[in-house]
């Protein structure tokens, strides 16, 4: 993956992980208002942030599935690590395997 793609990826890995802060504290300053959950946008937000981690999730899981650096025992870890902790594994796979191999190659 060349760098412009990298850092691509990891810009909306980022969008990602700030999505899910910004849900949290959302949730956490609303929980008196569960009346507020309801409004029309809130279900919109919602199905786009499901939509967009569930596309993130395939792009890393085809990314750890054709990196060649990565022994086959890794490459379950890493696929079981982004299922299991989404943006959290899906950020430090990106630092890892993604910006630190792209700058390695220039």
């Amino acid at each position: 993956m060349n760098t412009k793609h990298g850092a691509a990826l990891g810009v909306s890995t980022l969008v990602l992980v700030i999505g899910a802060i910004v849900a949290i504290a959302k949730t956490m300053e609303r929980i008196e208002q569960v009346k507020a959950l309801a409004d029309r946008a809130q279900p919109i937000a919602i199905a786009a942030f499901i939509v967009l981690t569930l596309v993130m999730l395939v792009i890393y899981i085809r990314h750890v599935s054709r990196n060649e650096n990565l022994s086959p025992t890794r490459k379950v870890v890493w696929i079981v690590a982004l299922v299991l902790f989404n943006a959290i594994a899906m950020t430090c796979y990106w630092f890892l395997q993604v910006w630190l191999k792209s700058m390695d190659q220039t």
